[in-house]
């Protein structure tokens, strides 16, 4: 019996020990992320106006990839797989140096829909190296394909566009 309540108290004493750290740590944890917050806000109180390259870099990248999924009410949006076959024109993007440099290859996989004048009206890219994904930033919105119908009505087109990019 004695041995029983031993075992009972050493068990009792070990679970009491990891509360006390567990609580000890999550003050800790608290406490440091406290201090992040804090630093958090006094950055987000900081004013600044964009300098003229941010806002070109943000102007680099074409305005589908930073629209709204677009709502539809009353239109159909028809889902295709990859749709680079339905295309009038696709730019190829610009291989960048340092992806030819560290020898980057692949494929960029970008999700758009395509509105009823076969244009692209909303973009994200899906897959890919982030080297080759900037290079199809700048084109992909540029895109231009023949425009689809539903019993004769033009509708929207969701799909996919891929970019190959090969080393030469």
């Amino acid at each position: 019996m004695k041995g029983i309540s031993k075992f009972y108290a050493a068990l009792f004493t070990f679970a009491f020990g990891i509360i006390l750290t567990a609580s000890w740590f999550s003050c800790q944890t608290t406490s440091s992320q406290q201090v992040a917050d804090d630093k958090i806000v006094e950055q987000t109180n900081v004013e600044s106006t964009p300098t003229p390259e941010e806002t070109k870099s943000k102007n680099d990248e074409a305005e589908c990839l930073n629209a709204e999924y677009p709502k539809r009410k009353g239109k159909y949006i028809v889902s295709f797989g990859v749709i680079n076959g339905k295309a009038i024109d696709i730019p190829k993007p610009e291989y960048p140096d340092a992806a030819r440099v560290a020898k980057i290859f692949g494929e960029v996989k970008v999700g758009v829909v395509i509105d009823e004048k076969g244009e692209v009206a909303w973009g994200r890219i899906k897959t890919g190296h982030p080297l080759l994904q900037s290079a199809v930033r700048k084109v992909v919105c540029q895109a231009r394909f023949k425009p689809q119908t539903l019993s004769g009505k033009p509708v929207a087109v969701r799909g996919f566009i891929v970019y190959n990019f090969v080393p030469s």
